[in-house]
């Protein structure tokens, strides 16, 4: 009888966590491969989040103004009004970088709160 109880309290749990606007899959990667189209590459983010703001579809966009480290790319994820409804949408930002250590790491806000935090993954 306490196992079921247990079990149905974590469901419970699970069940009424809303799961809009979180973040799920995010990658960053920069292209290092030649030719170059600058000399630091391209850096590419790419992520997924279940939304369902009846604003419309979001897309990502530098955060301004950064924060105090420079090495950190923050974006922010805004949204745009066309669909409604609950989805899973896709997500890209791309950024040609001047120098090979421009950026380490990105994270990704939305609301005001961090839904990804991610390192870098060099592609040469």
């Amino acid at each position: 009888m306490r196992q079921l109880a247990l079990l149905i309290l974590l469901f419970t749990a699970i069940a009424c966590n809303d799961p809009d606007d979180k973040g799920t899959e995010w990658t960053a990667i920069q292209d290092l491969q030649p030719p170059l189209k600058t000399p630091g590459g391209e850096l590419r983010v790419k992520g997924s989040m279940e939304y369902g703001d009846p604003s419309g579809s979001p897309r990502l966009e530098k955060r301004s103004p950064q924060g105090f480290n420079p090495k950190i790319l923050m974006l922010d994820v805004v949204p745009a009004a066309d669909a409604k409804g609950r989805k899973v949408v896709e997500l890209t930002y791309t950024e040609a970088l001047q120098t090979e250590d421009q950026h380490t790491s990105v994270e990704v806000y939305y609301k005001g709160e961090k839904i990804a935090d991610m390192k870098i993954e060099k592609v040469h």
